[in-house]
């Protein structure tokens, strides 16, 4: 049919509608202390001890960018009964991944209690655990769907090799920083046909020809994948890497970003008020790239993948090739 209308046809455009809006709720007692901001947490990481006898030149700094291990001078082992009063005391709909770290993780004395507990949540636990401290043949495999396995290349030794194996439940995160190491890791994974692997670049401060080789981003790696609207709106909104994650120290601290200060404790603090502090002050959840410069300027800030704590590690925000000339 021919169309007279010599008008402009009407477009409208998309508008944001964010169910639940913190924006919204401000103001209502009830919904800062009932279930209903509960809704948002989706992953618990929680270091249940610090104390590991590995000495890994590593150890406190891999934590910082990654889901990594981490041990303190002090030996501290978690609370059980206040962990589980903090995680019990509200309904956690959302929730679906707990982390569970160390130190060496084998050590924590109520282990299997702890397993208990949890076994009681309709989530999926991962147990992570430093290659140097995983062996098979002193840990009951069918009491643990997931075991994490902490691989850090710059520090491979031939005994490593005994920790790899080809097994549904055992995923193996190996942490590069250089070239050499990827294809070490490639080797490694063919070698001994491991099914479920990550590899993760960490930043040691001497590898930033690395990092621009291998992870900086241009406008084609941008655009190779389509953007939905919900994606766009996603990113001008939250960080969907710090977004409904939360951190647990041995000694009870709790943290929306480990590279920041804690929000609170579990001794001290409901998880639903630690969640409802971070949607209304903290800095973490919603770290969008608009907030910081210089990607703030930038046409592509709402299609790259939004910041985490390898540009903290870099302290550059914009890991892409549009600034660096």
């Amino acid at each position: 049919m021919k169309n007279d209308n010599k008008q402009g046809a009407i477009q409208f455009y998309p508008i944001k509608n964010i169910q639940h809006d913190i924006k919204r709720y401000k103001g209502y007692s009830e919904y800062k202390s009932g279930d209903n901001v509960a809704k948002y947490i989706h992953e618990l990481s929680i270091y249940i001890n610090s104390q590991c006898t590995q000495k890994c030149q590593s150890c406190g700094q891999n934590y910082k960018q990654y889901t990594f291990c981490r041990k303190e001078k002090d030996n501290i082992n978690i609370d059980l009964k206040a962990l589980s009063s903090f995680i019990g005391r509200t309904a956690l709909p959302s929730l679906y991944r707990i982390n569970i770290l160390g130190g060496n993780i084998w050590n924590y004395p109520q282990l299997e209690k702890l397993q208990q507990e949890l076994s009681t949540l309709n989530v999926d636990i991962y147990y992570h655990t430093y290659i140097s401290n995983f062996n098979l043949k002193q840990i009951d495999l069918n009491s643990f769907k997931h075991i994490v396995v902490l691989v850090n290349i710059a520090e491979y030794k031939e005994t490593y090799n005994e920790a790899f194996h080809a097994i549904e439940n055992i995923e193996y995160n190996f942490f590069i920083t250089n070239e050499t190491e990827l294809n070490m890791v490639h080797s490694l994974i063919k070698k001994h046909q491991l099914i479920h692997y990550q590899i993760r670049p960490v930043y040691n401060k001497r590898n930033y020809e690395f990092f621009k080789e291998f992870v900086f981003i241009n406008e084609e790696d941008i655009f190779e994948r389509t953007h939905t609207f919900q994606d766009i709106f996603r990113n001008d909104t939250l960080n969907c890497n710090y977004f409904g994650k939360m951190t647990v120290f041995a000694n009870g601290d709790v943290f929306a970003d480990v590279n920041k200060k804690a929000i609170g404790d579990i001794y001290h603090n409901s998880i639903s008020e630690l969640i409802w502090k971070e949607l209304e002050t903290g800095q973490s959840w919603f770290r969008t790239r608009k907030r910081q410069k210089p990607c703030n300027k930038c046409i592509f800030r709402e299609f790259c993948p939004p910041t985490s704590n390898i540009e903290v590690a870099l302290r550059k925000n914009d890991l892409c090739y549009k600034l660096m000339e």
